[in-house]
């Protein structure tokens, strides 16, 4: 029986990838629909600013799935080191854990917080993206999070 590996961080830049990453206490940050689009406009703006094209996501309450591929010269961990940050800085979300703090710019509301990343390979191959982008589109549905 072989053994399966939890993850595995690409090394190479430029190279498209599917991340989940998760509230810290798996909080119900995103329950609401106005805490998923202002997730989902952030994300974008994210993509923009990073010159990283978003091929696929999904925002569910405490967590989020995407496929992203991040510009030439930039390895998957180094976007979602800013990512994380930036979240964190513009998010006027709730999330009541202790270990999050107000950015001065959002005073009165706390930030949200991830945990730990899961990155899996990277896909050079076109074929490779699709069982992920039908995992990432069927995931809400099966959750019965769809509202």
């Amino acid at each position: 029986m072989s053994r399966q590996r939890h993850y595995v961080n690409p090394k190479d830049p430029g190279e498209p990838c599917f991340v989940t990453t998760t509230v810290l206490d798996f909080v119900h940050a995103f329950h609401r629909p106005e805490a998923r689009d202002c997730m989902t406009l952030h994300l974008a703006r994210e993509c923009r600013l990073e010159r990283a094209a978003l091929y696929g996501y999904v925002v569910m309450p405490h967590h989020i799935h995407m496929i992203v591929r991040p510009r030439p010269n930039q390895t998957i961990s180094r976007f979602m080191a800013k990512f994380k940050p930036n979240t964190r800085a513009q998010s006027r979300i709730s999330c009541p854990t202790t270990c999050c703090v107000s950015s001065t710019s959002n005073a009165g509301s706390t930030a949200i917080c991830f945990g730990r990343d899961r990155f899996e390979v990277s896909y050079r191959e076109r074929r490779h993206v699709q069982p992920k982008a039908a995992y990432i589109h069927v995931n809400p549905v099966e959750a019965g999070t769809w509202t």
